[in-house]
């Protein structure tokens, strides 16, 4: 009976406190990956790139780009897949100037719409491709349909429509793909391994053991390398001349893969998402410095990897109060339940903060979360000074 109030207490939190809901996603809650994403975000920091990049042979002429002339006028398109339960108005309120490709993945009377619900993303991007292929913009950016979710940037706010009003085309372009997360974990450095046993399977990416199959269907005449990675989630941005690199003729033959293969829906999306850098970059492994895409991807320049990895470190912190302030309140909640009904024996073991104590709790996470609000603006306004930023650049470059 107590841990069925508890429960109910906790939901009612979650519904009514709008705040609260930047820290879950529909896809993965925050709450199940706080742990792990700490440990291992923290251990990337230090960590470096794969050093033995693998190409394809296939694209061979695949070449950097460069800014086209008149700087940053750009032409950009959002692409995103949509549920009809799912709402993207936010899109309009916060991006109303960017042009839209809008896949109505199970709705049959949609503008847009992918030939199947099939491949989670893949085939949506890939219809994209394929539909527009002739009349591509500069700069396509592939998003899923929410606004916030777990796998978005930390320093963004996750917030993608921050991510896309920070995103700089120019380095879309010269770099030809580049992937919107920047953090590695999870993807990086070496995520899923060509030729993993399914005794051996990780229950994290249990698409691991498919890959080999997968992998021959679409590339026979391709060595396999040993590890595809790159930092998740399936989305990016895409320059028209590296889309146009390949056929259109090459992406209906995958979109027709991802159609008509047994494995399922769920896994070969999920197979995908390890492929776009092969199939966009050529490189097995993709994992771009995470100061740098920061800095040159999204204009937010710190002056020191100390004060960079400072920030994040001090956001895992704040984050990990964020659990504990939840679990205060449900405790004391809980705490007034009780007492309300007169159950006194079972609020006095309920283990909960006195309310000078939730004060100063409160007090401690909102100066953290305002130093780090300062800090961030100082780094976005290194990012928009442009020398200061090319001097910030040079220096994670060249480290």
């Amino acid at each position: 009976m107590a841990l069925s109030i508890l429960l109910l207490l906790f939901f009612t939190l979650i519904l009514h406190r709008k705040w609260l809901r930047r820290l879950f996603d529909s896809k993965a809650p925050e709450v199940q990956y706080a742990a792990s994403i700490l440990s291992q975000e923290l251990e990337s920091l230090t960590a470096q790139p794969p050093k033995d990049v693998e190409l394809a042979t296939w694209h061979a002429n695949f070449s950097p780009g460069g800014p086209v002339s008149g700087g940053s006028n750009y032409t950009e398109m959002i692409v995103v897949g949509k549920l009809k339960r799912e709402d993207i108005s936010w899109m309009d309120e916060e991006l109303p100037d960017f042009p839209k490709a809008v896949y109505g993945i199970d709705d049959r009377h949609a503008a847009l719409r992918p030939p199947k619900n099939k491949g989670h993303e893949a085939t949506v991007y890939l219809s994209y491709v394929i539909d527009f292929y002739d009349t591509l913009p500069d700069v396509s950016i592939f998003i899923h349909a929410h606004r916030w979710a777990w796998h978005n940037n930390d320093l963004l706010d996750k917030d993608t429509a921050m991510m896309i009003r920070q995103l700089n085309a120019e380095r879309v372009v010269r770099e030809g793909y580049m992937n919107l997360r920047c953090h590695w974990y999870p993807g990086c450095p070496s995520w899923l391994k060509t030729h993993t046993a399914e005794g051996d399977m990780d229950d994290e990416k249990k698409e691991e053991v498919l890959v080999a199959q997968a992998w021959t269907e679409l590339w026979p005449q391709e060595k396999m390398p040993d590890v595809l990675s790159q930092p998740c989630c399936s989305q990016f941005a895409v320059s028209r001349d590296r889309i146009r690199a390949v056929s259109k003729a090459e992406y209906e033959r995958l979109r027709y893969w991802l159609l008509s293969t047994k494995i399922s829906d769920n896994m070969s999306g999920r197979i995908f998402e390890y492929l776009w850098q092969w199939i966009w970059k050529g490189e097995s492994s993709h994992c771009p410095d995470i100061q740098e895409c920061y800095c040159d991807g999204f204009g937010v320049c710190f002056d020191s990897d100390q004060e960079f990895n400072g920030w994040l470190e001090e956001r895992y912190r704040g984050k990990e109060d964020d659990l504990q302030w939840i679990k205060w309140q449900i405790q004391n909640e809980a705490y007034q339940f009780y007492s309300r009904k007169g159950m006194h024996d079972e609020a006095i073991q309920v283990d909960r903060l006195g309310e000078s104590a939730m004060m100063d709790f409160k007090t401690k996470m909102d100066v953290r979360w305002f130093g780090l609000w300062e800090k961030r603006e100082l780094a976005l306004a290194n990012g928009r000074n442009s020398l200061k930023r090319q001097a910030i650049l040079a220096r994670i470059r060249g480290r």
